[in-house]
Formats: structure tokens, C-alpha cells, sequence
């Protein structure tokens, strides 16, 4: 028998094994979990859908709604999660698939994970489905919005992440022997992961650096901004990056640390002049970027020109307080430290265009336990590049004076002193006194006359009543 027909033969045998044998198997097993209504802590409706033309078996939850949509009308809807069982029609192999939840407001950077790849339907046993069933709870609860899942969630995973980028290096020629070795050293960080989570300390940092865990993609929006460029303060006088970030931002949370100088326009309502101007209300602040605001001839990256920035009418941003108090970090503040307008926190981009004029609104998100733990890490790492940034223009600068300085500074006061305090021999200088023959001379002081004397009133007469 020729290596053409035992190929041929293996197929055969596969695609049987499928339809008789595992088909069977994968479906019971997902009703029985479709049937409980919940995967470990994940409560969630299941729903099983078999596909016999594609040769596949899906469970897969319903969809969530999460939160507005940016499009300005109805709820945004986060799904498309699923656990997929396939056989190929060329060899017969079988190969598992995760795929996670995502949204127009998020979504993780992998599209999937290939869970495990088998050669054969026959590898398919109970146990490897009833695995691959937890680790679909365990993936759709981190990449959700509403749940954002445990540490050993993430743990587990980021090495399954990792497993499948392997299986990516396997399927290259010339490198199963380097797939191979990467391979057992991924199962001896993964076994050390978990026991790290289960003991609560840390897991090594390489592991980190080999294969890092996907977060919220909250990317961060900083700089220090000015209206006023003629202050000198070291501040950016181009509005346009402000507006570069938001726009490439849009339909995402993002972190701010930004201040916006605003005290030569503070109380200036005169806009037909201004490329940019200002308004504020009680709890907003909005930018108005006029046509003649992206003239410029600045190009950003991936090849945005400054004229592609505004709008043919004209391009807002428009910020809103937190009012609601809908997470721990975001803030805005108006007219503070000194006259600045302050951004700070998780802002959500919400972009939208009516009659050729752009809108940008920035408001406060609710943050899950994923995104909640994303922008505590950056606020930390912006509090300490806070305080270690050298002082802005402007300022008075600390002395800055050596050990012998301060000792040569302190000789000559002391110097200084000695010579120019007086001896006891020498009488202090003080103002003469007054001779007394000066006394003499001044003319007598004048007396002033006696008043009149006061006329007293006469009692009438009866007569004099009448």
C-alpha cells in the first residue's frame, strides 16, 4: 500500500470516526451544560448548535447589553463568544476553538484561541471536552465587560494564549524541535502560575515577558497644552495634537492626563478670530476647532495630515464631569491651578457627525474588575512620572549649592558681622539732644478766651400763657 492510499484511508476512517462517534459525544456533553445554565460561577443561557454541513459543534452564550452605543441611539451589545469543535474535511483532524466576547466598546486584541489541535477524532475523549468546557468559562469571563474575571482566570488565560502562539510556531517547517522545547518550558511556567495564584504571591516576571497578558487596551492621552503661547511656559501650543489623540481614540476608554492653559481667554467671547476656542458650562468644558484650525502643515503618524483633522464645518470636543461618581479616577476641572483646565481619568470617546461637523463627547465610563486594575496601574505610573518630571518654566527654582559653598556662605555673614558691629569704646550712634535755650525760644503757647456765659431761660407767667 502506497503512502497516497493509507492517507486516504486514515481520512476515511476520521470522518467516519466523526459522524458516528464523536458528534455524538460533544453534543451530549454540551447539552448536559447548556441544560445547567451556567458555567462554574459564569451564570449565562447556553445554546448548542451543531453544523453538519461544516463539520462542527458550537456553545456559545447569549448576547450582553453593556452600555450605550456610540452611536447616540439604543444599548451597545457585547457576544460573539464561543467554544467551536471542527473537523477539517482534508485530513480529518480535529481542532478546538475559543472565541471571546467583544463590542463596539471593547474588545481583546486576539481574535481566538486554538484551544488544542488532534490528528484524529479518536484523541477527542470526555475529559478533553469537559476541560476545554471550563476553559471557555474562564476566557468568556475575562473578555467580557461585566465581569472581567479572577487572577487565576487571567492566569490561565494568558498560558493558554501562549500555548496557542506555539501551536502557530509548530505548524511552520524546520521548527518542531524549538517548538518542542519552548513548549515544556510554557507547561513548567503555567504549572508555577497557578501554584503562585493559589499561594496569592507573585508569578515570576518572565513570564510576563515571554508571554504578556492581554489588559483592557486602555491606551493613555497626556501632554500639557496652552492657549497662550506667548507665556513661555514650556507648554504645547498646538490644540491639533490634543485632537490628533482624541480622534485616534475614538470609540474607546481611554486614560487623560491632560492640563490645558486657558488664562488669556478666560472670559473672551470673540471666536471669530480664534482657531480654537473655548466654552464652559457648570460641569463641561468644549473646544471649538474652526476650519482654518487644521491649515497647518504638520503630519502625524500613519501619514494623518493636520487638514484631515477638522471637519469641513468645523470639529468639537466637548468633556463632561463625572457627576455620577461612575468610577474612582475620572475628574474634570475647570479654571484650577492657577487657570487650567484638568483631565484626568478614564474618559470614553464617543464620535458622531452631523452636517459636516464633528463631535467628540468624552464621559466618565463604568469600569469592570479588568479595566478597574488597568487604570490604577496607570495612575500609578502617572503619579510617578509626576513626581520625578523636572519643574515647568516659570517657577522659582530651588539654590542648588555644594558642601564648601554653604561653608564659604557662612564665613563671610559671619565676617560680614564682626566688622560691621560696633566696639563697646565707641558710643552707637543716636539723635543730639534738645538744647534747653531752643526750649526757651519757641513763642508761649496762646490762651483762648473764656465762652459766654450761658443764658438760663425765665419762667412764664400765667399771664404771658395767655
Amino acid at each position: 500500500m502506497n503512502d497516497a492510499q493509507r492517507r486516504a484511508d486514515q481520512r476515511w476512517y476520521r470522518m467516519l470516526n466523526w459522524s458516528c462517534v464523536l458528534v455524538e459525544l460533544v453534543v451530549g456533553k454540551f447539552e448536559v451544560t447548556a441544560s445547567q445554565g451556567f458555567l462554574g460561577a459564569f451564570a449565562e443561557f447556553l445554546y448548542v448548535k451543531h453544523d453538519a454541513e461544516r463539520r462542527s459543534v458550537t456553545l456559545y452564550p447569549g448576547n450582553h447589553p453593556i452600555g450605550n452605543s456610540l452611536s447616540g441611539t439604543g444599548l451597545a451589545v457585547e457576544g460573539g463568544a464561543s467554544l467551536t469543535i471542527a473537523q477539517s474535511i482534508a485530513d480529518g483532524s480535529v481542532a478546538i476553538i475559543l472565541r471571546p466576547f467583544k463590542s463596539e466598546l471593547r474588545r481583546r486584541h486576539e481574535e481566538g484561541i486554538v484551544l488544542k489541535h488532534y490528528n484524529s477524532p479518536d484523541c477527542v475523549t470526555a475529559r478533553v471536552i469537559d476541560r476545554a468546557i471550563a476553559d471557555a468559562g474562564r476566557y468568556w469571563r475575562v473578555s467580557s465587560a461585566l465581569d472581567g474575571g479572577s487572577r487565576s482566570d487571567r492566569w490561565r488565560v494568558s498560558y493558554l494564549l501562549g500555548r496557542s502562539r506555539l501551536h502557530d510556531v509548530m505548524a511552520k517547517p524546520g521548527r518542531w524541535r524549538a517548538a518542542k522545547v519552548v513548549g515544556a518550558i510554557v507547561g513548567v511556567l503555567g504549572f508555577l502560575g497557578t501554584l503562585a495564584t493559589l499561594s496569592g504571591t507573585t508569578v515570576p516576571q518572565i513570564w510576563n515577558r515571554w508571554f504578556p497578558s492581554p489588559d483592557a487596551g486602555m491606551p493613555t492621552v497626556s501632554g500639557w497644552y496652552t492657549f497662550c503661547p506667548q507665556e513661555d511656559t514650556g507648554a504645547n501650543p498646538n490644540m491639533l495634537d490634543l485632537l490628533h489623540d482624541v480622534k485616534r481614540n475614538a470609540g474607546k476608554i481611554a486614560f487623560f492626563d491632560v492640563q490645558v492653559d486657558v488664562s488669556c481667554v478666560m472670559g473672551v467671547h470673540n471666536k471669530s478670530k480664534s482657531k480654537v476656542s473655548r466654552t464652559t458650562e457648570s460641569n463641561s468644558v468644549t473646544y471649538d476647532y474652526e476650519t482654518s484650525a487644521g491649515k497647518g502643515a504638520k503630519t502625524y503618524p500613519l501619514g494623518i495630515k493636520s487638514t484631515d483633522l477638522v471637519s469641513d464645518n468645523g470639529t468639537l470636543i466637548s468633556v463632561l464631569g463625572d457627576r455620577d461618581g461612575r468610577n474612582a479616577f475620572t475628574s474634570l476641572g475647570i479654571n484650577i491651578e492657577g487657570a487650567d483646565d484638568v483631565l484626568y481619568g478614564p474618559y470614553l470617546i464617543k464620535a458622531s457627525s452631523d452636517d459636516a461637523i464633528t463631535l467628540y463627547t468624552l464621559s466618565a465610563p463604568v469600569l469592570d474588575s479588568t479595566m478597574q486594575e488597568s487604570a490604577s496601574k496607570i495612575a500609578a505610573q502617572r503619579r510617578a512620572a509626576r513626581e520625578s518630571a523636572p519643574p515647568t518654566k516659570g517657577l522659582p527654582q530651588p539654590i542648588q549649592l555644594s558642601a564648601d559653598e554653604i561653608r564659604e556662605l557662612q564665613q563671610s555673614v559671619k565676617a560680614r558681622a564682626v566688622t560691621e558691629e560696633p566696639s563697646e569704646d565707641q558710643p552707637r550712634a543716636s539723635l543730639p539732644p534738645i538744647p534747653p535755650e531752643s526750649l526757651r525760644g519757641l513763642p508761649p503757647i496762646p490762651t483762648l478766651p473764656p465762652p459766654p456765659p450761658i443764658k438760663q431761660p425765665t419762667a412764664k407767667s400765667a399771664n404771658d400763657v395767655r
